[in-house]
């Protein structure tokens, strides 16, 4: 556990060192999606994103405004599925919920191409779906990570945490990925 708190630190301070020369570039926020003016890192809390699965789907890739999770596995019982993917960041002034915008891969359809050595192969189109999730300002004066939950009903929890939380579902540890793609309908068109 200490080594992950130590590599997670390495990724933080580099983040800071990267974007030091940066100060004064309009960014955006993590918390509302409303553009800012960066004046000062310490006025946020930088948090890693970290995704819960308990779909029967995998995840290829999910974000939270803007800012890319990566891809989730099926969450087991004991982990939520995905890696820690650096970095976004609130307020350290938030002192009420914010609204935020979730999209995420749900499925998605394949169709044939042709390489330049003229094999055969299959490119995917994934389809996304959005929705908009609540975060309730941190409780803890130290908060690390952003998690996002993807439950099997469709839904979608966003929350802060200063240690990653263990999954909230109860999930057979058996359970298998259904994700197939099917040949999209048009497929002269997918391209």
């Amino acid at each position: 556990m200490a080594s992950k708190k130590l590599l997670f630190c390495i990724a933080l301070i580099s983040t800071f060192l990267i974007e030091l020369p940066m100060r004064g570039v309009v960014a955006k926020e993590a918390t509302g999606g409303r553009m800012i003016e960066e004046s000062d890192s310490g006025e946020y809390f930088i948090l890693g994103l970290i995704g819960f699965n308990y779909t029967d789907r995998l995840i290829d890739h999910y974000s939270v405004d803007s800012s890319g999770g990566g891809h989730v596995h099926l969450s087991s019982p004991t982990s939520g599925g995905s890696g820690v993917v650096c970095c976004t960041r609130i307020s350290k002034a938030q002192r009420e919920k914010v609204e935020v915008k979730v999209k995420w891969q749900v499925d998605g359809c394949t169709y044939p191409v042709k390489s330049s050595t003229r094999r055969i192969g299959e490119r995917r189109i994934f389809h996304y779906k959005e929705a908009l999730a609540y975060v309730d300002p941190p409780t803890s004066s130290a908060p690390a990570y952003l998690e996002t939950h993807f439950y099997p009903d469709g839904s979608v929890k966003v929350k802060v945490t200063e240690f990653i939380s263990p999954p909230e579902m109860h999930l057979d540890e058996d359970r298998k990925d259904q994700s197939i793609f099917l040949r999209c309908k048009d497929a002269k068109n997918s391209r």
